[in-house]
């Protein structure tokens, strides 16, 4: 399906936010509480929510930990809903402000490399 027939959007931060605050919902786990515990901000929160910034790996950690979620848990389940979603015409995409002049994706090669040896090693 090309992007001309999606009409709305939504990123991977969006989704891990969206269910990290679910599973505080379910258990009552205020979203001050999260803030404060996490060490993310309120500010943060209300960016990566809107699209216009990523979740990084650290308060990923920390928000799913307060949460009291399992890290792999989480990723396999928004990995499944963001598999899921085009079939709902909503397209998974970067944050808003993340991409390069000339449309690409920005990436950072290096650290990804690291991260995915690492995960390899710990999977071992």
């Amino acid at each position: 399906m090309n992007n001309n027939n999606k009409n709305e959007y939504t990123t991977f931060s969006m989704i891990l936010g969206q269910l990290i605050m679910n599973k505080c919902e379910a258990t009552g786990i205020p979203l001050t509480q999260l803030y404060e515990q996490s060490g993310v901000s309120q500010a943060t929160w209300s960016r990566i929510m809107r699209g216009q910034t990523k979740l990084g790996v650290e308060d990923l950690f920390n928000l799913s930990k307060v949460a009291g979620l399992s890290l792999p848990s989480l990723m396999r389940d928004a990995e499944s809903i963001s598999e899921a979603l085009p079939t709902q015409n909503v397209e998974v995409s970067e944050p808003i402000g993340t991409k390069s002049k000339n449309g690409e994706t920005m990436k950072v090669v290096l650290a990804s490399a690291a991260l995915a040896f690492l995960i390899s090693r710990l999977l071992k």
